[in-house]
This record gives C-alpha cells, structure tokens and sequence, in this order.
C-alpha cells in the first residue's frame, strides 16, 4: 500500500469513527442542541452526512490500486489526494463550527465540498489519461 492510500484509509477509517461519535453526540443532545431552530438541526445533519460523504471516498481510494503515472500526472494524483483529505478535514471542522454558530453562508462545508469535487475530478482527469497511455 502506497504512502497515499495509507493516509487515505487512515483519514477514511477515522472519518467514518467520527460520523459514528457525531451522530451518537447529536442523538444524545438534540432537541437542546438546536433549541426549536429547524434551520440548525438540518444544518447539523446535512453536515453529519457530508462528513460520511468525504470518509467513504477517502477509504474508497484507499481500497483501490490506481497504475503508476509519469510526469506532471503523477503530481496532479497527488494534489487530487491533498485536497480529499483537505477537504474531508473542512467537512469534519464544518460540523463543529458552522450549525452551532447558526452560519447560513456555511463557508467551511461549501469549500470542504468544492475540495472533494475538486480532487474527485483530477483523479478523474489522471484516471483517463493513464487509460489512455495504455490503450
């Protein structure tokens, strides 16, 4: 296992574990967390899902064995992995910070969101041209 797939299970692994103590805090403090604000509580439950959103694609990449690339592709897949894991760690300070301070811009969960799509795409764009190298 590559150096990046073990961050990825690792940031994976620990992100799942997180939505598990996420979901166990907000069922063992909800109604007073969001004290009647329907707008809140959905806040920490879409949040609570895109945290398991970013951990399932991080352990998705880890479970994969992507083909050496060469060159400048070869870099691309490794900022592609930063910003998963980036991303994945907005997601997770999203959580936290954004529905309690009732935000409805939610800065940290649009640009955690935008990394994962980001980072998502570029692997996408290096997968295509590794198929392609190799006919």
């Amino acid at each position: 296992m590559g150096g990046w797939q073990k961050v990825h299970l690792w940031v994976g692994a620990m992100g799942v574990l997180l939505f598990l103590v996420s979901g166990a805090y907000m069922n063992s403090n909800f109604p007073d967390l969001y004290g009647g604000n329907m707008m809140v509580r959905m806040m920490y439950r879409a949040n609570h899902v895109y945290l398991l959103l970013g951990s399932l694609v991080n352990l998705g990449l880890a479970m994969v064995t992507l083909a050496p690339l060469l060159g400048a592709w070869r870099w691309v897949r490794g900022g592609a992995s930063l910003l998963l894991v980036v991303g994945n760690l907005l997601l997770l300070f999203a959580f936290w910070w954004e529905p309690a301070a009732q935000r409805i811009d939610r800065p940290l969960t649009f640009w955690g969101l935008i990394l994962l799509m980001a980072g998502t795409g570029a692997l996408l764009l290096a997968w295509f041209k590794r198929d392609a190298e190799t006919g």
